[in-house]
Order: C-alpha cells, then structure tokens, then sequence
C-alpha cells in the first residue's frame, strides 16, 4: 500500500480519479503554474478526459503520482519518477496549483514527504532532480532542504521561450537519515 503522510499542515497521498475537477484542469491552461513544467507541454491534457487519462497512466507505471492537500482541497501535485531500481536512483517533481498557496510551505511538505517515501518505503539511494536555473523559488527550497547542486546542464529546456541551463540537485540516503529527523510525520 502507498504512504498518505500529514507534514507541515498538509496532506500527501495517492491523486486518484475522484480527485480531478475543473480547477485541477485549469491548472494545465495557467502559464504561470506550468511555467517550469515539463507536463502538458504538448496540450495533450485540454480536457477532464486527457486529465482522467493523465491520473490513470500512473497505474501502469513504475511513477507515482501524488496530490497535495490543504484542508481536503487539492491544491498541487507530486510525482516520483524516472525510477532506475537496479541503480536506486529517482527524480522528483512538484507543483502548486492553486496560487493562494504560493510562498508557503505545501512545495516543502511535498518533496519531504515525497524524500521519505523513495528513501524509506521504496529503498532508493539518491535523486537527482532537475530544476530551471530561473525557477529561483524551487532551487532555493531545495537548498533549504537540504539538496547538493552537482551539475549544471547547460541550454536544457526553454522557459519563457529561452533556453535556460537545468541544475542537478541531489541527495542521497544517508543525508536523508539526517535531514528527515527534522520533520514530523503523521500517517
């Protein structure tokens, strides 16, 4: 069974189809909450149905999607990805959707409860989790936490229609051990 986890004032469990509404949709259609995004960069989710296919795709995956709750509303998503089990190694993404829970601490509740779920639950070793070097917010959460920059690849992606270098942050399991004492979990 999959972890749901109460951190920070919020609530992380598996997204399932029940979860999908017209707001989760509207989402996909803001340029500013896709803005560093890699999902939906093709319109390929423009409707309740490419959504509901969207959630059940990770069924049938070795990914895990995970909503963001505050007080029972949704308001972000959580996916762990790009699994290599043989080599233990993972990615990671995160968004808030909805705006009113800018600048607080649903991005932070999310990749920590995302951190022990790969570390604890699914016994991988590190992450390497990519973040546009203009997507400051992200890269200075992730620091916060306690992720190491290790490489920089240079003119990766596009963001805003320019290309932008994606930095490689990284932990691994024992600075997990360390890290993870410092929250509170509640399942």
């Amino acid at each position: 069974m999959i972890d749901s986890v109460s951190i920070l004032g919020y609530f992380i469990r598996p997204l399932l189809e029940k979860d999908i509404s017209d707001e989760y949709l509207s989402w996909f259609d803001d340029d500013d909450v896709t803005r560093f995004l890699e999902v939906n960069k093709d319109n390929s989710i423009t409707s309740i149905e490419d959504l509901i296919y969207y959630v059940r795709s990770f069924e049938y995956k070795k990914d895990y999607l995970f909503g963001i709750f505050h007080n029972k509303n949704h308001i972000g998503n959580l996916t762990i990805n790009t699994i290599d089990i043989n080599r233990g190694i993972f990615d990671m993404g995160y968004f808030i959707g909805n705006k009113n829970y800018w600048g607080e601490r649903a991005g932070e509740a999310a990749l920590v409860a995302g951190l022990r779920f790969a570390f604890e639950e699914l016994k991988l070793r590190k992450i390497f989790g990519g973040i546009y070097s203009t997507n400051l917010s992200a890269r200075f959460l992730s620091k916060k936490i306690g992720f190491i920059e290790e490489a920089r690849l240079k003119e990766k992606g596009y963001v805003d229609g320019k290309l932008d270098d994606a930095i490689i942050y990284t932990m691994t399991k024992d600075q997990w051990k360390y890290i993870g004492k410092k929250y509170e979990f509640k399942f």
